[in-house]
Parts: C-alpha cells; sequence; structure tokens
C-alpha cells in the first residue's frame, strides 16, 4: 500500500469530510454552491492526487477524466463551463479513500464519529425542516416543497452575502435517504460486534426513522428492506444438510422487520416517504402510470432514441453539458412534448451518456470492485449486511437517479470504502500473525 503516514492537513480534510453531512453548503455568488471541503480539497489536490492509489479511486479517476475530456469537447458546439467544473468536483474527492485508509492504519480510530455526526446531522434537519415551516401536527402529509422535504443539509446552502440559509432547487432526498441507510448498516454490523452499546444503536435506528418520516426517498425504503432481509438471512447459514441459527443476529432481524411493517401499517400516515410509495401505487392503479416513473421512462427512450440518430455519441457521449444534450433532443421535444426528463435517471445510463460507451465499461468495473471489497470482508455477518444495502443501492441506481455520484453520498461512499479495505488489511495482518 506504499507510504501509510498522515499528516495533519490529511486529518483536517477527512475530519471536514466525516462532517460534511451536517454542513450546509456554501454559496458565494447567486446559482453557485460549494461545499468548504471541496474548496480545501481544490488547493490540497496539487499534492493531494499522489493519494489515488487504490483501484477503485483509479477507476473513478478514469470514470471523470473521460466524462472531463467528452465536455471538454462538447463545449465546441454548445458552452456550458459549469460541466467542466462538476468534473473537477467529481475528481477533487477520489483522494479521500487513501486519506481514510491510512488514518485507520495508524490510528485504529473510534467509528462512533460517524454515528454521532449523523444525529448531529439529523438533528440540523429537523430544525431546518421547522425554520422553513413544517408543522408537525401534519407530519406524514405528502408535500412537493424542496424546503419541506427532509434531505439533510445536502440541497442547502449558506449565502455568505446575506448569511442566510436558502435551498437549492430540485430533490435531494435520495441522497440524504441512502446516506441514512448506510450509517444505520454500519450501525447494525457495529452492534453485531459489539462495538458499539444498545443505547448508541437504538438512538440511530430512532434517527433513521425520524428521517424517513420526513423524506419522500422510495430509493432508500429499498435500501434499507434489502438490509433488514440480508440480515434476516445472515441469521441463519446452511451448511450441507443442516441449517444453523444465529439467535442474536435471527431475532434481532425479526424484531426490525417486525417494526418496520408495524410501522407502515399502523403509522404510515405520520411517515412521507410511505405516502409516497402509497401515491406511487395509487396513481397507477387508476391510470396505469405514474407522472415520475413514466417521465424516467421516457428519458431513456429519448436517450437511446438519440443514439441511433446520432451514432457517434456512442463513443464520444455528450460530455457533462445538458445544454449540449438538449441540443440534439428536437425529435424528442416534437414526439414527447414535456412528458419526459432531459436527463436519463440512471448512474450506467448517465454515464453512458456524458462520457460514451468507454465510460460506462468502467462504470461497471467500479460496480465490480465495489462487490469485491464487500465480498472480501471476512466476517459473514458484516459481509452479508453490506452486500444486501449495496445490492438494493445498485438496484436503486440502476434505475432512479445516479445518487452514488451526488457530492454528498459520492464523498461517504469513498471514505467508507476506504475505511473498509484499511480494516481488510488489519484483519490479514491479524489471521497471519496468529495463524
Amino acid at each position: 500500500m506504499g507510504n501509510i503516514e498522515i499528516n495533519k492537513i490529511e486529518k483536517f480534510i477527512l475530519f471536514l469530510a466525516i462532517l460534511t453531512p451536517a454542513m450546509p453548503k456554501l454559496q458565494f455568488v447567486d446559482g453557485v454552491t460549494i461545499y468548504l471541503l471541496e474548496i480545501v480539497l481544490l488547493l490540497y489536490f496539487p499534492i493531494g492526487w499522489k493519494n489515488i492509489r487504490l483501484k477503485y479511486q483509479k477507476t473513478l479517476l478514469a470514470i471523470w477524466l473521460i466524462i472531463l475530456l467528452s465536455t471538454i469537447y462538447s463545449q465546441l458546439y454548445c458552452l456550458d463551463i459549469g460541466g467542466i467544473l462538476r468534473c473537477i468536483k467529481g475528481l477533487l474527492y477520489i483522494p479521500l479513500g487513501y486519506i481514510m485508509c491510512k488514518y485507520v492504519l495508524n490510528n485504529r480510530p473510534n467509528i462512533r464519529i460517524i454515528f454521532y455526526v449523523f444525529i448531529l446531522a439529523t438533528i440540523c434537519n429537523v430544525l431546518n425542516l421547522l425554520y422553513n415551516g413544517l408543522d408537525l401536527a401534519s407530519m406524514g402529509t405528502l408535500v412537493w416543497d424542496n424546503k419541506l422535504i427532509g434531505a439533510g443539509l445536502s440541497n442547502r446552502f449558506l449565502d455568505i452575502k446575506t448569511m442566510s440559509l436558502g435551498t437549492i432547487p430540485g430533490g435531494a432526498h435520495g441522497i440524504w435517504g441512502n446516506y441514512c441507510v448506510l450509517v444505520f448498516a454500519i450501525c447494525l454490523c457495529c452492534r453485531i460486534k459489539h462495538e458499539i452499546n444498545l443505547s448508541l444503536f437504538l438512538v440511530v435506528t430512532f434517527c433513521l426513522l425520524l428521517n424517513n418520516a420526513l423524506s419522500v426517498s422510495r430509493e432508500s425504503l429499498i435500501s434499507l428492506l434489502f438490509t433488514l432481509l440480508a440480515l434476516l438471512y445472515t441469521g441463519t447459514h446452511i451448511h450441507g444438510l443442516k441449517i444453523k441459527v444465529h439467535r442474536f443476529v435471527l431475532y434481532s432481524a425479526i424484531v426490525l422487520l417486525t417494526v418496520f411493517f408495524l410501522l407502515i401499517y399502523y403509522f404510515a400516515d405520520y411517515f412521507q416517504v410511505i405516502n409516497k410509495v402509497l401515491y406511487t401505487f395509487k396513481a397507477i392503479e387508476e391510470s396505469g402510470e405514474e407522472s415520475n416513473i413514466m417521465l424516467r421512462v421516457n428519458a431513456w427512450k429519448v436517450y437511446f432514441e438519440s443514439l441511433s440518430l446520432f451514432p457517434s455519441k456512442i463513443l464520444t457521449g455528450y460530455g457533462f453539458n445538458l445544454n449540449n444534450y438538449n441540443s440534439y433532443l428536437d425529435f424528442a421535444y416534437r414526439a414527447y412534448k414535456d412528458t419526459f426528463v432531459p436527463l436519463p435517471e440512471s448512474f450506467f445510463v448517465q454515464l453512458f451518456c456524458f462520457g460514451g460507451i468507454f465510460c460506462l465499461i468502467k462504470g461497471l468495473k467500479l460496480w465490480r470492485e465495489i462487490f469485491f471489497i464487500l465480498e472480501s470482508i471476512k466476517l459473514r455477518m458484516e459481509r452479508n449486511i453490506y452486500l444486501g444495502y449495496f445490492g438494493g443501492f445498485l438496484i436503486v441506481n440502476m434505475f432512479s437517479g445516479a445518487s452514488l455520484l451526488s457530492d454528498m453520498l459520492y464523498c461517504q461512499m469513498i471514505l467508507f470504502w476506504g475505511y473498509l479495505l484499511a480494516c481488510q488489511k488489519i484483519n490479514n495482518e491479524y489471521f497471519i500473525y496468529n495463524s
């Protein structure tokens, strides 16, 4: 793994990265928001790029460089500097993985800090919603105003000129929801390994339920359900013709799943996300379709039809340049009118759209590396829980947006994978020493 020494600057960067979910973005100029972490990473990158050493980091580097080249090429047809800046932002986060890995190998840190940050971020989420006018008496009522939808601080910004909080247009509830479930999955594993006490586990679980009650993220429900099912599966182990039962894990899974379904059955009115799911089923039952789903399906149709009309884009992509992409969609606006969104909401389709076929191949390679990291976890219970979460998260990213590449969640994922790799190295050294 090379040099694993970590300096004070890297420790400060790591502290900012872990704290990011509890921080709003900063707005210096109207329409341009940025995390404090990103400013520090930009200044650090001239020397920080040396921390891109792990396989998944190199794959992420390839993905963003391909998209960046495609975006620069697209400027010849339609100017959009914002897309170039977004690619640079994606590159800035990559060194965090190895920094986290080095820190864990050097310090054996207490993972509880992740849960404390999550609790702090939950408190900030609730206070921000109350500040924006959320009425707790009508909690659970389905709302469409971004200011009143629980998305943590991932779509909030602090305007430096006026020192006031604002909301970024567009939803970020899927980003926040999947971050919440990730923290819960980590907390679940830590509890099974007796690394945290029951009270902290219950507080984190309560925060998860509270955030779900205030959110409309259907995606996070899928990730959570897969995580709980993986826990249930982990409670039993089939060995030959014998079934071994891990009572603590099995009972925990049954209790959590029972609570999960009882909340849905008896307290659905208090959960926005459940009401969103019920709204979806009702819309499909009444009209045969749901508007958000049809917008996404039509977006995929439009994109693949555009490839048949402009086959060169299979190779080059359209770049991270929505203006350039839209300039090719005259046929779609005539055929589909306003029944599609201009950006195909899927991790893989977006990579294909932004960077072409080579970017898509790198995206597939990234997920292969993610699951390889998870499969390498030695403790079966921990491995299965993370595989369950990322199995659900993969489905979410295939069919409903590319939340994996969204700054706050993207940052936490890079840190998490670096943490897992460091833990694996520590465990391997332990087993070698004791064998």
